[in-house]
């Protein structure tokens, strides 16, 4: 059997492609979080301005 045999490459590919799917979802969450965490940031930010805590700041 040759290293080019389809029934040999079949684990590796698919052992590659399972990486690749996870590599995906991992980068989602990341930015997902970053995301989620930006917004909570602003939202804070914003209420604590709002609530006249701009002027302890100042």
């Amino acid at each position: 059997m040759s290293p080019n045999d389809a029934h040999t490459q079949t684990p590796l590919i698919q052992a590659l492609q399972a990486l690749r799917d996870i590599a995906v979802l991992t980068a989602t969450t990341l930015v997902s979080e970053m995301v989620s965490n930006a917004v909570c940031q602003r939202r804070l930010v914003y209420e604590l301005l709002r609530s006249g805590a701009k002027r302890t700041f100042r």
